[in-house]
């Protein structure tokens, strides 16, 4: 019963190539776009990444800072509270960057592919990009 199962929706690692496939896609149709940009469009865009990044997180980590901060002088009752601030914190800003990651990771990994073709003249195969996303 299980084969029959595994062969129509397939296995769990068939599943997660097929979720990620179109993420492969989409580099592959920006390579052509990435090796038309010079060195510096193409540091550009990585620092563009980061500021992308930042921008999305700035005001969780703002908080994040006023909440340790403030742990470091309150009383133990407060103190707990906002430890459970604190990690409710950690999970919204993990949960934003990862929103921000997964945005933008398609033009990330062809940024990467172009600085290694052009750095050590090695273009990474579609096998290897799967393996970065996973």
């Amino acid at each position: 019963m299980l084969k029959l199962i595994t062969k129509i929706v397939g296995s769990k690692n068939e599943r997660e190539i097929k979720r990620i496939r179109p993420y492969v896609d989409e580099i592959n149709r920006l390579e052509s776009q990435y090796q038309k940009l010079t060195d510096g469009e193409l540091r550009q865009k990585t620092d563009g990444f980061k500021q992308q990044l930042q921008e999305a997180t700035v005001k969780l980590r703002s908080d994040q800072q006023e909440a340790q901060s403030e742990a470091t002088t309150a009383d133990s009752d407060r103190r707990e509270e906002l430890k459970t601030q604190l990690g409710e914190l950690n999970k919204e800003l993990h949960e934003a960057e990862a929103d921000v990651l997964e945005q933008i990771l398609p033009e990330a990994f062809a940024a990467v592919r172009e600085a290694s073709r052009r750095t050590i003249g090695l273009r990474h195969f579609d096998v290897q990009l799967i393996g970065g996303v996973v």
